[in-house]
């Protein structure tokens, strides 16, 4: 009878455990459903940032600061807030799994389904093998389940190019900003050679378009731009895949082109920014924006581009959707 009475009780605690870890309670995201934030100026159009939420979509118990964040944002969205496209800086997912992508497209939908949406891949968002020296190598880029998961309605029928047909490993959306079109150019984790050499075609193409350049990897938070030894080199060096550092991204798309306004890019963390001088003397940002290092696997935080059509200007800030604070003001350029 003790017997049955101790297996009793363990079934009991399993019942409980389980209960509890499902009715994890979700963040209230600010202001109410029935508020507009007051931050949004109505002359202005604005673009989202969200930045990598692997560490939200791994954990059950982040999930719900990461569908906060688009419950808020698709409320502004509905609300008339001038939102004009979302960007997710790579590592969509932690370890490329399945379920994993499954939550990633749940949740982003609540906001992806309203405005373009474009993510890049990550080296998270591939499958990994280890090799003798420890690191982990990326064998096959086609391991991605970026298409599957990531082909929003709304970023298909935003779409004006793409690399490879069926595919939105690299691609280059149209987004509404600032009284004109933005283009915003998604390239794959460390863009191999010849991807480099079709997205340098595509910008020189249209001098007339102002482009947005977005790739996973890019700045170290001290705001080094990675010459070698990038985690692109090391995950592809041994396979016949074909990388390059991200020095090799600014030679090839920043350097001799003026018509691309900024990059974006996450992998380290948190926030930081670098100017850099192209071949005509004028400077382009890249703009770093990663969440997960933050508690909570990003805290409900969005990073908001800000697009003044008067001032020519791009005003870009972070700001919390649990508390309605802008967090930092971290740079301006112009566009």
């Amino acid at each position: 009878m003790k017997s049955l009475h101790f297996y009793i009780l363990i079934l009991f605690s399993l019942i409980i455990t389980s209960c509890s870890h499902d009715s994890i309670e979700e963040p209230e995201y600010f202001p109410s459903a029935a508020e507009i934030w007051h931050g949004f100026d109505a002359t202005r159009d604005y673009l989202i940032v969200v930045g990598d939420v692997q560490t939200y979509v791994a954990k059950k118990e982040n999930q719900g600061y990461f569908r906060a964040s688009m419950k808020w944002l698709a409320n502004e969205i509905d609300s008339c807030a001038p939102v004009r496209g979302m960007l997710f800086t790579g590592d969509c997912t932690d370890s490329n799994s399945l379920k994993q992508w499954q939550t990633f497209q749940e949740i982003a939908s609540i906001a992806a389904e309203k405005i373009p949406t474009l993510a890049c891949s990550g080296n998270h968002d591939f499958d990994w093998a280890r090799n003798k020296d420890h690191y982990n190598l990326i064998n096959d880029r086609k391991s991605t389940h970026l298409t599957q998961y990531a082909s929003f309605p709304t970023l298909i029928s935003n779409l004006v190019a793409v690399y490879a047909e069926g595919e939105i490993d690299n691609v280059v959306m149209s987004v509404p900003l600032g009284g004109e079109d933005v283009y915003v150019m998604s390239l794959e984790f460390s863009p191999r050679p010849e991807v480099l050499s079709w997205a340098s075609s595509e910008i020189a193409a249209h001098p007339e378009h102002k482009y947005i350049v977005m790739t996973h990897e890019l700045l170290k938070i001290d705001q080094t731009l990675i010459k070698v030894n990038s985690y692109g080199e090391r995950q592809f060096k041994d396979g016949d895949q074909g990388y390059s550092n991200p020095y090799d991204v600014w030679e090839a798309l920043g350097y001799p082109h003026s018509n691309v306004i900024a990059f974006l890019c996450g992998h380290n963390g948190y926030s930081t920014y670098k100017w850099m001088q192209r071949a005509d003397g004028g400077e382009t940002p890249i703009v770093l924006f990663n969440l997960q290092y933050l508690d909570n696997g990003g805290n409900g935080e969005l990073e908001l581009w800000e697009f003044d059509p008067i001032a020519r200007m791009v005003n870009v800030r972070i700001f919390s959707t649990l508390t309605g604070e802008i967090l930092s003001a971290p740079l301006s350029f112009p566009y």
